[in-house]
């Protein structure tokens, strides 16, 4: 939990429920989450509308969450809107034959599902760990929508620290 004065005060998650969706208010909800930190109701919905975000805030401001729900929202939008024309392009195969061949090959539905749609770079392991574990706790009424991989948790440290010394 942020410290009371981090919050915004007049807006609540609710707030965002027409950029947000439903199962992620769900979750916020959950995890005892009713209102935005001052960092995430200023860069949210500027994230959301595409707008590059440079955002410097003390630790415990919510920063993990101003850059995830934005990130997790995308993700389902595209996949919802991708899921969308692939159910649209079966209806016209239904009504066109000749499709029958040409959406067998492409197999859109399996294309639609598979994708590595963000990727999140953080400086240390504890910090994709802790990303990690937020992004799962966010996500977890979409876990059949979306997969999460930390791929530093199977790094050593002292791969980590060779990779940081030749950087």
């Amino acid at each position: 939990m942020a410290e009371p004065h981090l919050v915004e005060k007049k807006t609540t998650f609710s707030s965002f429920s027409h950029l947000l969706d439903a199962r992620i208010l769900r979750s916020l909800a959950d995890m005892g989450f009713a209102r935005p930190t001052l960092v995430q109701a200023k860069a949210i919905p500027l994230a959301l509308e595409n707008r590059d975000i440079l955002a410097r805030a003390r630790t415990g401001s919510g920063k993990t969450a101003a850059y995830c729900l934005p990130v997790a929202q995308k993700i389902l939008s595209a996949k919802s809107v991708g899921a969308f024309y692939v159910q649209k392009y079966l209806d016209v195969r239904l009504k066109k034959r000749f499709f029958h061949r040409f959406v067998k090959t492409l197999d859109l539905e399996d294309e639609n599902r598979q994708a590595t749609r963000a990727l999140i770079l953080v400086p240390t392991r504890e910090l994709s760990e802790q990303v990690s574990a937020y992004l799962k706790r966010l996500l977890i009424y979409c876990d059949t929508d979306v997969s999460i991989s930390n791929v530093a948790s199977g790094t050593t440290t002292h791969l980590q620290r060779s990779i940081h010394s030749t950087s």
